[in-house]
């Protein structure tokens, strides 16, 4: 049966890849933390949940950040978990839970994926690189894209892996579809530096000195499963770019 968007919560809604998510499933539930009660109470109708939301503030209380991160998690995987018939549920991840230094970010998403696979049968974890879409944060990147002068924080070599929102919910639809479930590090091939993105647009940046480098993921896993993210980091950029022109 298909799936209809009134069955749909998404969290993290504002800003990123939640809006666009939501957008795209339109009539959907929003969950944020003033409706947070409202929308949970209403838990029975749903079939799908995306769990987007993230607290990544730096001068955050660290308890807030728990709350926000790792307990909201938990909290709506026991949702999950009590309720039948089971939901499918969704957790945004990152790559980052790759790198060897370890920050409050990376941390918690390790743990919340713990949670997630612990709590939940149907689940979806979806570990990300540098996603683009409408209504992204404004960063290195799209600061060269935007802005006349760019002046960044990052040097010229850093080097990303770049997937598009619609890869994702490409993914999260195909998926639900197809009653696919399972950790999946959704990557496109190769990575692509601040440099080459500054050709790309013809713009005389002002780089700066830290250096952050992606890790190399292996993209053959998801290929083998989803075969449409079989693209390269640079071919989802030069879209991204077009898209912005047009």
């Amino acid at each position: 049966m298909p799936l209809q968007n009134n069955k749909v919560l998404i969290t993290g809604t504002r800003r990123g890849l939640g809006k666009y998510l939501s957008d795209q499933f339109s009539g959907c539930l929003s969950l944020n933390r003033e409706n947070k009660e409202d929308i949970l109470s209403r838990y029975s109708q749903i079939e799908l949940i995306v769990h987007c939301a993230f607290n990544s503030k730096r001068d955050e209380d660290k308890y807030q950040l728990l709350k926000d991160n790792v307990f909201l998690t938990e909290q709506l995987c026991r949702l999950n978990y009590n309720r039948s018939p089971a939901k499918k549920f969704v957790y945004i991840s990152s790559i980052d839970v790759y790198r060897h230094d370890k920050t409050d970010y990376n941390i918690m998403k390790e743990y919340s994926e713990s949670i997630v696979k612990s709590l939940c049968d149907d689940y979806l974890i979806l570990r990300c690189p540098a996603l683009l879409g409408k209504d992204m944060r404004k960063n290195n990147f799209l600061k060269i894209i935007e802005d006349k002068e760019p002046k960044l924080t990052l040097s010229e070599k850093s080097s990303f892996n770049f997937i598009a929102y619609r890869d994702i919910i490409n993914v999260i639809k195909y998926a639900d579809a197809n009653d696919i479930t399972g950790t999946f590090d959704v990557v496109s091939d190769g990575n692509v530096t601040l440099e080459q993105v500054a050709n790309i647009v013809s713009k005389e940046c002002s780089f700066g000195s830290f250096n952050y480098v992606t890790p190399d993921i292996d993209k053959h896993d998801i290929i083998s499963t989803f075969k449409f993210m079989n693209k390269t980091s640079l071919e989802v950029v030069k879209n991204f770019i077009k898209e912005q022109n047009d």
